[in-house]
């Protein structure tokens, strides 16, 4: 019978496993739709994301069951995920909504600040090169007196 009480541990580890991944499917879509991005951009992070949830999930069920899959591992995720929307989205959806908006504005400012000494090099290098190209200062040195 130990094997039916692994599976029964695997189970309720890998539901587990799907509730954080509906944690975090919210908090990514929270943050999402607080940063207000292009199309594209929404494209390429919903495409880091997944690989992100591929490799998080993939080594969770590693530790779990030694990467075992099974239909029940695919039924807990999923169930896992549904509960967590169903019955825990709606109570968590305050914090969740301000750890979006801080993640926002924390990535806002960081790259406020990265920004700022990039665009000063770039209106001096511009004006260096504005120098560069003017002609040099015609002398009049050609007066004999």
């Amino acid at each position: 019978m130990v094997g039916l009480f692994a599976q029964i541990e695997a189970f309720l580890l890998t539901f587990l496993l799907g509730m954080i991944a509906g944690l975090i499917f919210h908090y990514y879509q929270s943050t999402i739709h607080n940063l207000r991005i292009g199309r594209y951009i929404l494209y390429l992070m919903d495409f880091i994301l997944w690989i992100i949830m591929i490799i998080v999930i993939a080594a969770a069920l590693f530790l779990i069951n030694q990467g075992e899959i099974r239909v029940y591992v695919f039924i807990a995720l999923v169930a896992g995920g549904a509960v967590y929307y169903k019955c825990l989205a709606q109570y968590m959806q305050r914090p969740i909504l301000s750890l979006g908006r801080a993640t926002v504005f924390m990535f806002q400012a960081i790259f406020s600040g990265l920004a700022k000494p990039i665009v000063f090099a770039g209106t001096w290098l511009r004006a260096q090169w504005q120098k560069c190209k003017r002609p040099p200062p015609i002398d009049d040195d050609t007066s004999d007196d």
